[in-house]
């Protein structure tokens, strides 16, 4: 074994210390930054958003990028694994699977018993509504809604209905339609009375 290798070996890891601290701060500083920048500009007067946003020295687009970041639901932890080209992919490909505003989406997955049923819809500002019916073997039904929460999760639960919690068993599809917003307040409303007479 050569004596420079011992060298290599302590110098590669001394850099590999830095480079994983200054990715923890990076996705630090990305998060304080989204988190205060969607507060200013909440605070702002119509015109002042440019001007606040120069003061600050940065450039629209990379506040918009940390603001998505951030409205998305990313935390430190998962950005500092993915870094932020990777989020905004994620964030772009969940937002590929909303509906339009007005809209909704009820997709019908084959069930062990009987159909498990998967409903969302765009609430806005990188946010989604989620609603679920699932059979369980033994048969007991269980329902869940959510009003708001982050289309990454929204993403990320579609993925696991289509192709298991381990997203390598498939399940068939029977029926996939957009719902305006009539029928989806009537379908949540459907769903809603069934978890209230499962919890009598």
């Amino acid at each position: 074994m050569s004596n420079r290798l011992p060298v290599l070996l302590n110098e590669i890891k001394s850099a590999n210390v830095v480079f994983e601290q200054a990715k923890r701060m990076t996705a630090d500083a990305i998060i304080v930054m989204g988190e205060r920048l969607l507060e200013a500009k909440d605070l702002c007067v119509h015109g002042e958003w440019q001007d606040f946003l120069r003061e600050c020295r940065i450039p629209l687009r990379s506040a918009q990028r940390y603001m998505r970041v951030v409205q998305a639901g990313m935390d430190t932890e998962y950005l500092q694994v993915v870094g932020l080209a990777g989020a905004l992919e994620e964030i772009d490909e969940a937002q590929r699977l909303m509906p339009l505003p007005s809209q909704a989406i009820l997709s019908v997955w084959e069930g062990e018993v009987l159909p498990d049923i998967m409903l969302w819809w765009n609430a806005g500002r990188l946010r989604a509504g989620y609603a679920q019916v699932y059979t369980y073997a033994e048969g007991r039904t269980s329902a869940y809604i959510c009003e708001s929460m982050p289309v990454l999760l929204v993403a990320f639960l579609v993925k696991v209905f289509a192709r298991g919690l381990w997203l390598n068993e498939p399940r068939l599809e029977l029926s996939s339609r957009v719902l305006d917003q009539d029928e989806l307040s009537e379908k949540l409303a459907v769903i809603r009375a069934g978890m209230s007479e499962a919890a009598e």
